[in-house]
């Protein structure tokens, strides 16, 4: 029995091909593209992987992840993703759990073998772990054209409701503010003027003081010359003249013999 919409989609613990673990708290708050599909390179499972792989950028910027769900084994979706260059995750269920879950696991037991195949049902899940939308009849090749345009259609919606609450919001304000009469707000008191100080008459500037007059200088006294001393007069040096005294005649020659006479002439 296929799950409904409104209901919190189970959890879920499967492997990629490089052996990478996902869970769905790994996409919290994103959209969500859960598809089961019965089997690798099957023609509608083919047609249906590749109508994701041609509109994947569409999906990328609606935010929106695509992870796809088989009982094939990780072997088998590595062929899978490199031959058709799937850009997006697929996940392996062997045993089935997580089909089981979501109530897309057929199994049949005709007393000697029992045998599991998976029913072709998608689930889109959105930011709040809901399933927002169940899609049981699905066509391979336009799936992912309907459920692009769902997803638009779903969050123009969420958009729309935020935008009229918003709006409800502003015109509820704008109602409370109308009613609430405007407090009047009271005269201010102007401050009394000030009474302009009486203008100083300048002050009268001073008559400049004449600086005094230089006094003319002064003449210097001639200084009184001493008489100058009369010099005394020394006593004249006394003369010295040569006095004859002797006059001899030896072996024919003369000789005259004289004497020096001191003599000092008074003054």
């Amino acid at each position: 029995m296929l799950l409904e919409t409104g209901t919190k989609a189970p959890a879920l613990s499967l492997y990629d091909y490089k052996g990478n673990k996902h869970t769905l708290a790994d996409y919290k708050d994103s959209w969500v593209l859960l598809y089961f599909y019965p089997k690798d390179f099957t023609p509608g499972c083919t047609d249906e992987a590749c109508s994701f792989r041609d509109v994947y950028g569409d999906f990328k910027k609606a935010k929106v992840k695509i992870l796809g769900v088989s009982l094939d084994d990780q072997e088998s979706h590595k062929k899978f993703t490199k031959d058709y260059k799937l850009p997006f995750t697929v996940l392996s269920d062997e045993k089935g759990k997580v089909a089981e879950r979501y109530g897309v696991l057929n199994v049949k037991d005709n007393g000697k073998k029992v045998t599991q195949s998976m029913q072709r049902v998608s689930y889109l899940i959105n930011p709040q772990g809901k399933i927002v939308k169940v899609y049981g009849k699905v066509v391979p090749a336009k799936h992912a054209d309907q459920v692009l345009k769902d997803v638009q259609k779903l969050q123009q919606e969420i958009k729309d409701v935020e935008n009229a609450k918003k709006q409800a919001e502003k015109e509820k304000a704008a109602k409370k503010n109308a009613k609430t009469p405007a407090k009047k707000s009271s005269p201010k008191k102007s401050a009394p003027a000030k009474k302009a100080a009486p203008k100083k008459a300048p002050a009268k500037k001073a008559p400049a003081k004449k600086a005094p007059a230089k006094a003319a200088p002064k003449k210097a006294a001639p200084k009184k010359v001493a008489p100058k001393k009369a010099a005394k007069k020394l006593p004249p040096e006394p003369r010295m003249v040569e006095k004859p005294v002797a006059v001899v005649e030896e072996d024919g020659d003369i000789r005259i013999f004289v004497e020096e006479i001191e003599i000092r002439e008074e003054e």
